[in-house]
């Protein structure tokens, strides 16, 4: 689901994208590369012209040969979802690595077990809240199984209630506070004098009888005091909520970077996210962040929310001056959950990743991990259209995917622009094939990614 400021390196939100989205897949790893293919030694992704048609699964064994590496014969793989909820959105596409369509299915009519050869891709597509998102994953060598969450909504992703519930809420003073705020889904009230009278209408995700609401009062080094309330929605009336701040549960966690030579600087920063797909429940703690002058080793420390319905999340990050055509270059760690030990990230352990014409290749300074991510915006509009995530081992140049003919989503988008492009590590898993193997259960609250990430697309 990468980016933040100090901000850059870590995305509040998978339509963004550090670690997913139709489902939460962490980034990883690749090797060098050189130009493959036709399309490789273009500057841009190919788009393959045409309608396309919804194919058949004997057209998989028909064109084996087609956009395979040679490594291996036509084989089956599972593709399945594993979340039990609703699909009905999601368009699941199989396409050679051509972008030529050979099989195109509802999310609903998961699992399957299509005819597969390798380079192939597999693409999630919907229209999701904020546009159309379509997720694709190259199946390679030792890649078996395909594993998703599509009933699973993104972050801010899901349908709400029309009706709303007023909620009234009454501050003490404080001393020390800087400011305050409440949220709650598709509201938010602030204050920068208490004691104060706040107020926001809320609403609740369809089907769930509950709507929540955070409050915080802010100070320079953190929050004075935080309540989570989970209330009962009853759609047209008034709740009255006056904080007490008696419980204020955190846990600690710590980061230890070095080998930064040459880095421009560092940072941390640490947040609180919803666990669901409530709009709006992101809770910024600006009181941990952090900078670090110069490429010294340096100790990152927080003391992180621990509320429950939620993961606290910190990170920390490098920065170096980006390669040639690129804006930006950042080594991060991304941790969920608390640690009770020092957590150790050697920043140049990951190899650099960048743009190799349509494909991309690694520095050959660090080594490989698990998964190469490539996303790519509608022009500069800095909205993620398309990802692509792929084995380390076997770079290749980019065409995205021909969708059917009757298909009622808004694609192919037209102009994309490649907007980054993640090497990372994701703790546990050992490849690639594990990582799109495997769905982690949600929320997993200790979970921890290391990455290298170089923007194409910056912010002026």
């Amino acid at each position: 689901m990468a980016a933040l400021g100090g901000s850059r390196p870590v995305s509040l939100h998978p339509d963004v994208m550090t670690s997913s989205t139709v489902r939460h897949l962490p980034l990883a790893a690749a090797l060098a590369s050189a130009c493959l293919g036709v399309a490789a030694c273009s500057n841009e992704i190919v788009i393959v012209d045409g309608s396309g048609s919804t194919g058949s699964p004997s057209s998989s064994s028909a064109s084996s040969g087609a956009g395979g590496s040679g490594g291996e014969a036509p084989r089956t793989i599972d593709v399945v979802d594993v979340s039990g909820g609703d699909a009905s959105a999601v368009l699941v596409l199989h396409n050679r690595a051509d972008g030529t369509l050979v099989e195109s299915w509802p999310g609903t009519a998961l699992p399957v077990a299509p005819t597969v050869v390798d380079g192939d891709l597999f693409t999630f597509a919907s229209e999701g809240y904020s546009g159309p998102h379509a997720y694709s994953y190259r199946i390679e060598k030792d890649v078996s199984r395909l594993e998703m969450r599509l009933g699973e909504a993104d972050f801010g992703d899901c349908p709400t209630t029309t009706e709303s519930m007023h909620v009234d809420v009454h501050l003490p003073a404080m001393p020390g506070a800087t400011e305050a705020h409440v949220e709650g889904i598709y509201d938010h009230d602030e204050t920068y004098t208490l004691p104060a009278d706040l107020a926001i209408d809320v609403r609740a995700c369809e089907g769930v009888g509950t709507s929540d609401v955070f409050i915080h009062v802010d100070s320079y080094d953190g929050y004075l005091g935080f309540e989570y309330h989970v209330l009962p929605f009853a759609p047209g009336t008034t709740v009255s909520l006056t904080p007490t701040f008696a419980d204020q549960p955190r846990k600690p966690l710590v980061f230890a970077v070095d080998q930064t030579d040459g880095a421009k600087g560092g940072g941390g920063m640490a947040y609180w996210l919803r666990d669901d797909a409530s709009p709006g429940l992101v809770t910024y703690e600006h009181g941990f962040d952090a900078d670090f002058a110069g490429d010294a080793p340096f100790v990152y420390e927080a003391n992180l929310i621990d509320v429950p319905h939620g993961r606290p999340f910190a990170a920390a990050w490098s920065s170096f001056e980006p390669p040639p055509g690129a804006c930006e270059d950042w080594a991060t760690i991304l941790r969920a959950g608390e640690s009770d030990t020092p957590i150790p990230f050697h920043v140049a352990e990951l190899a650099r990743p960048v743009a190799d014409g349509a494909s991309w290749s690694l520095g050959t300074a660090g080594k490989p991990a698990d998964l190469v991510q490539r996303q790519w915006t509608k022009g500069k509009s800095g909205y993620v259209v398309w990802s692509l995530a792929e084995d380390p081992n076997f770079p290749r140049p980019a065409v995205f995917p021909t969708f059917p003919s009757n298909t009622v989503l808004s694609f192919p988008p037209g102009d994309l622009a490649l907007e980054s492009i993640s090497h990372s590590d994701i703790e546990g898993p050992t490849s690639y094939a594990e990582v799109v193997g495997h769905a982690p259960p949600q929320p997993d609250l200790e979970t921890m990614s290391r990455s290298r990430t170089v923007y194409y697309s910056c912010d002026p």
